[in-house]
């Protein structure tokens, strides 16, 4: 979600002060928990039965996409940062 912030923000010019960037944050933080609450934490059980008897080379490669996935979502929003964001003196 940074990621796309930053991206909008450097292409719509958008002059965010720091209170309404943290408060817009804040909004997404809870609206993307009540999401999940009701999509997923809702279904967990099921779901944990769904996968608790999956295999282990097919677990431990899910655990290997979800560390690469990590690390270029990080990598991704660095350089967007890093690129895209003025820094104002």
């Amino acid at each position: 979600m940074g990621t796309i912030w930053v991206i909008i923000n450097y292409f719509l010019k958008v002059d965010i002060d720091k209170s309404a960037a943290v408060s817009l944050g804040l909004v997404w933080t809870v609206l993307l928990s009540i999401f999940n609450y009701f999509l997923l934490y809702a279904k967990r059980e099921d779901i944990f039965m769904k996968y608790n008897n999956i295999q282990t080379k097919r677990k431990i490669k899910g655990q290997i996409y979800f560390w690469i996935y990590v690390l270029l979502s990080f990598t991704s929003f660095y350089v967007s940062v890093a690129n895209l964001v003025e820094l104002k003196h």
